[in-house]
């Protein structure tokens, strides 16, 4: 202990602190691996603060001493721009950057030279330092591991052949594959000025069937989803439901466990789904809940900031850096915080998983909700990611219809340009013939909301249970009745709006293209 009180190791130790209690306060959020670089960034800064109060003080406990308050000051910094906000004194706003700067800059100052003048530390104030970090630290540790513990359950990872199912039937997969806001063939053709035949051309050859004059029964994701799954209209699903009052977690009840879910299980079927990234379909308690564990186990190597990074650089001095206007070193900072790295992440994660999943025997249902091309347009159709700030930088909007329109098309393009391969894969590595539901949940723009893709494979199965205005509420009333012999009759294809707002307030929707009526 008296060794250890010689050297002033408590300003390392503090140096973990303020990255470890932001993961502690947002573990739910990421995956742990996304503290490592600014951990590191946090130590060597602090090493090399050190190593200069060292050449200043030639005393190792004063430029320790020292190095703690300019920490302090250095890691508080955006903390305390973000508490004086709106704060004056004499007519001094405190919350601007300039006058915070000062103020600390000042306190800085002071501490040097009564750092400098003072006696050096004792071995004692080393050790009641060295102590006191060390109890900070231990605290978001505790939290951190505790959550993780708790997690471990969830943390399904890709199957692998000890975890496949040893039942043997002849019942074929099912895979409902949702395109969030995947528009009509029609709509991108008008609105967005873009001929997507060539891909449904791949999808017809392939052997799908396109619903050309689909609509979605509802024009948002809870409330499409919750009809679909549950196979019929949301007054007929849960008396629960108050249409005066409206209830996203109920809606979320009813997607978590829905009816085709209960139906399938009941007959056998394994029920999966990937990991999204919108919390309001998630599906954590499904037989095999895949999760990315691997969600940033790359953070150190790639050449943006996670989210993650990017809130600790803000809480930090290195909010400069956002707040003012620095040239080139701005340019730099826009470059490399891209906002939706983990978003982006998990798309592609959901793609690169699909395939897999053929290697599960036994009967599987499988539900994927991917969260594109909806908004934020993240994705260039060779899958680099949109870098441009025009793209979502209207709260994830665009921030005109030029990049409205350029940034859905590029991400229709992205999911062209992967689905048929992955398709091609679920098929071939199928024991039997898979039956696979490509669908969006409602169109993009407001006009056009509720044209949607609709696509089934394999179209000679369902003979004449398919035509050109299928809704999805009647998706899966077709495909239980080829695959369990039930006998749904299928409902009238109705399509609703209802104000952003007041969702629950709902107005009939009629195809606005002649040919469809």
């Amino acid at each position: 202990m008296k060794n250890i009180s010689k050297f002033p190791y408590y300003f390392l130790v503090f140096s973990l602190y303020p990255a470890l209690a932001l993961m502690s306060h947002n573990i739910s959020e990421d995956h742990l691996t996304v503290i490592i670089r600014p951990l590191l960034f946090s130590i060597i800064l602090s090493a090399i603060v050190f190593l200069m109060n060292w050449l200043l003080f030639r005393d190792s406990n004063k430029a320790g001493l020292y190095t703690l308050v300019f920490t302090i000051a250095f890691f508080s910094f955006g903390h305390l721009l973000s508490i004086l906000s709106g704060a004056s004194l004499l007519g001094i706003e405190l919350g601007r950057i300039r006058i915070l700067g000062i103020i600390v800059l000042f306190i800085l100052v002071m501490g040097f030279f009564l750092i400098r003048k003072s006696h050096s530390p004792s071995k004692e104030f080393n050790l009641t330092l060295i102590v006191v970090s060390l109890v900070l630290v231990v605290f978001p540790v505790i939290n951190i591991l505790i959550f993780n513990f708790h997690q471990s359950a969830l943390n399904t990872s890709l199957p692998t052949r000890e975890e496949e199912a040893k039942s043997e039937t002849n019942l074929p997969d099912i895979y409902f594959i949702i395109l969030d806001s995947y528009t009509r063939q029609d709509a991108l053709q008008n609105v967005y000025h873009y001929d997507n035949q060539s891909f449904l051309n791949q999808l017809h050859e392939m052997g799908f069937y396109i619903a050309e004059c689909s609509m979605s029964n509802y024009q948002y994701t809870l409330l499409s989803l919750s009809s679909t799954l549950n196979m019929d209209y949301l007054p007929n699903i849960d008396k629960r439901i108050d249409f005066n009052n409206y209830q996203s977690a109920l809606l979320t009840e009813l997607i978590k466990h829905n009816k085709v879910r209960t139906i399938l299980s009941d007959a056998g079927y394994k029920f999966i789904t990937i990991e999204n990234s919108y919390i309001g379909t998630q599906i954590p308690d499904a037989d095999l809940y895949i999760r990315d564990n691997r969600k940033y186990t790359n953070a150190t190597a790639t050449e943006y900031l996670t989210p993650f990074e990017e809130m600790f650089i803000k809480t930090t001095a290195g909010v400069a850096l956002y707040r003012l206007e620095l040239g080139p070193i701005t340019d730099w900072v826009e470059k490399i915080s891209f906002p939706y790295s983990d978003r982006a992440n998990n798309q592609l994660f959901q793609l690169n998983s699909l395939a897999s999943l053929t290697s599960l025997n036994g009967p599987k249902f499988v539900y994927v909700h991917m969260n594109i091309p909806h908004r934020p347009f993240i994705f260039q159709p060779d899958g680099k990611l949109q870098t441009d700030p025009g793209f979502y930088g209207n709260d994830g909007g665009a921030v005109n219809m030029d990049y409205e329109i350029k940034g859905y098309v590029d991400q229709i393009k992205f999911l062209n340009n992967r689905l048929p391969n992955i398709i091609k894969e679920i098929v071939s590595h199928s024991k039997n013939q898979p039956i696979i539901i490509i669908q969006g949940d409602h169109g993009l723009d407001m006009n056009n909301r509720s044209l949607i893709l609709n696509s089934y494979y394999p179209a000679d199965r369902f003979n004449a249970s398919l035509y050109p205005s299928i809704s999805p509420v009647n998706s899966f009333r077709v495909v239980l009745n080829s695959v369990l012999g039930t006998s749904y009759n299928l409902l009238p294809d109705k399509s609703y709006a209802s104000p952003s707002q007041e969702r629950f307030i709902f107005s009939d929707v009629y195809d606005p293209n002649p040919s469809c009526k």
